[in-house]
């Protein structure tokens, strides 16, 4: 019995280690010594995100022939907040690809906005609602060129690749967006006023 349990607590250490072997990594921390990059900034354009105002997350693509198209990015973080002693950066740690390998290109996107409401980046591709009239979102896209970055790691033939930071995005401001609701309610209230022009 004794050995058994053995046993089976080293499959499971082999199991763990194989499942390592297959994920890619990259380092999601956005400060980057290069004041042009890694950095966000709300919607005012002066004050850099920082805290549990915003939700952010690190999006990836493998097929760089369809960056453009939704349904080719995935998450590849869970849904994270900004530094609060480093505003505007976020620090969150190592994130692994389970799509694809240690030394596998890809290309990411950071995807911020309103903390509490949908990811306006989503696969469906429809703006989330705020809560005060305003949505503030932003997206930051680091395509690096024809072969994106390489995920770190190590791979299958023990063969090692330096993780990436995910810094390499140029720097940019969260974009104040009107409500869906507030765009109706303007629509409807040029549509009156042309009717009222109209009659006159």
């Amino acid at each position: 019995m004794k050995h058994l349990k053995t046993l089976l607590v080293t499959l499971a250490v082999i199991a763990t280690a194989v499942s390592a072997l297959a994920q890619g990594q990259i380092q999601f921390a956005t400060y980057n010594a290069n004041g042009t990059s890694g950095e966000v900034i709300g919607p005012d354009s002066v004050t850099p995100a920082t805290g549990t105002a915003y939700d952010a997350q690190l999006w990836f693509s493998d097929n760089g022939s369809a960056l453009t198209a939704a349904n080719s990015w995935q998450a590849l973080s869970p849904v994270v907040n900004f530094s609060t002693s480093l505003p505007g950066y976020i620090n969150y740690g190592t994130v692994s690809d389970s799509v694809d390998g240690p030394g596998v290109n890809i290309w990411y996107d950071l995807r911020v906005w309103n903390a509490g409401s949908t990811d306006p980046y989503s696969a469906t591709g429809v703006v989330n609602t705020g809560t005060a009239g305003l949505t503030a979102y932003g997206i930051g896209k680091q395509v690096g060129g024809k072969n994106g970055v390489t995920l770190g790691g190590v791979d299958s033939t023990q063969g090692l690749h330096t993780v990436p930071i995910a810094n390499g995005f140029a720097s940019f401001d969260l974009i104040p967006v009107p409500e869906p609701g507030v765009i109706a309610l303007a629509g409807l209230g040029i549509a009156s006023l042309l009717i009222f022009r109209r009659r006159k």
